[in-house]
């Protein structure tokens, strides 16, 4: 439904977009992910029709945006992170007009509209005036405009920006049923809105894709499996200050792994990354090398690592262009 092949994005000596490569399946969620400036909004407007790239191709059901009719865009629905509103008109009147913008049959439009209110919410205050509304209805009302034309691929730039904690909850909900019958592209700099709606997340910085994948398949290439480990004694138990010669040991004995440890447990507490931790083989290792230093585990553990601590490793690993 959306593929991106090799895109560049140049502002004069600036480069925004950087060689980005990347495709979403029809009825997928997929979240652009990352800090602000790293090219989310730029993607988006390219793939959305409104400006050109550089060199590369954004390509959504086999056509290139930039170069489509006015009829052929109406197969995108694009909310920008500033959503132009009409403050002093009615969210019925706003709507009508937009759908006429979208070049929607006339006799279509009470129905469209209609569907439209219904799937945001918005049913209660279609006769209000749009300025009156709180924040979020006024998002939904925008959202609600983008689905007039009935899209097969929304392109969402920000879409909770803005929103108090429970306005967000309200419209990743509704972003989540979207993508059940459409193709959702959405941006994000917010990691638990990321983890909350997508099945698939692409990590930019700097303008290049620095991870891509669901948040399994990164986790994984990023920290391997995950185990967390509790033992029976405490540091002092063990005859350590600050545990520095016991993650030594351990470390010596796992050299591939990455340890942490949680000196502010009243027990020891450890948790181990690498590739295969989860298996029976490596866990029957581990209680060795616990048993050898003095240490008695009462759990090991798989573990899921956050969002956030992914999206700061990634970062991190990636470093500066």
């Amino acid at each position: 439904m959306i593929v991106v092949k090799n895109l560049v994005k140049r502002y004069g000596h600036h480069l925004a977009v950087d060689r980005v490569s990347f495709s979403a399946a029809p009825g997928q969620v997929v979240g652009l992910l990352g800090p602000n400036g790293a090219g989310k909004s730029t993607l988006m407007r390219i793939l959305a029709g409104y400006m050109t790239p550089t060199s590369g191709h954004a390509i959504i059901k086999g056509e290139e945006p930039a170069y489509l009719s006015v009829a052929a865009r109406s197969r995108i629905g694009y909310l920008p992170e500033r959503a132009a509103l009409y403050w002093e008109m009615r969210v019925d009147e706003y709507l009508r007009y937009r759908a006429r913008v979208k070049s929607v049959p006339s006799k279509k439009i009470p129905r469209r509209i209609e569907q439209a209110a219904e799937i945001c919410g918005i049913t209660a205050v279609r006769k209000r005036i749009i300025g009156q509304l709180s924040k979020g209805y006024r998002q939904r009302v925008a959202l609600a405009a983008v689905l007039l034309h009935n899209p097969g691929v929304l392109i969402l730039d920000e879409p909770t920006s803005g929103l108090d904690p429970l306005q967000m909850s309200e419209i990743r909900g509704l972003i989540r049923g979207l993508g059940t019958h459409r193709t959702v592209l959405f941006s994000t700099h917010l990691l638990a809105e990321a983890q909350a709606v997508c099945e698939r997340v692409v990590m930019l910085r700097h303008g290049r894709v620095i991870a891509d994948g669901t948040p399994a398949e990164i986790r994984r290439d990023t920290f391997g499996d995950v185990i967390h480990i509790e033992v029976a004694q405490s540091l002092t138990e063990l005859g350590q200050s600050n545990g520095a010669d016991f993650m030594a040991r351990l470390q010596q004995a796992f050299p591939e792994a990455q340890v942490r440890l949680d000196v502010a447990a009243p027990r020891l507490r450890l948790t181990l990354a690498q590739q295969g931790a989860t298996e029976p083989a490596f866990r029957i290792a581990l209680a060795q090398a616990l048993h050898e230093n003095g240490a008695t585990p009462i759990e090991i553990a798989s573990a899921v690592p956050t969002l956030e601590s992914l999206f700061t490793r990634v970062m991190e690993s990636a470093g500066d262009p």
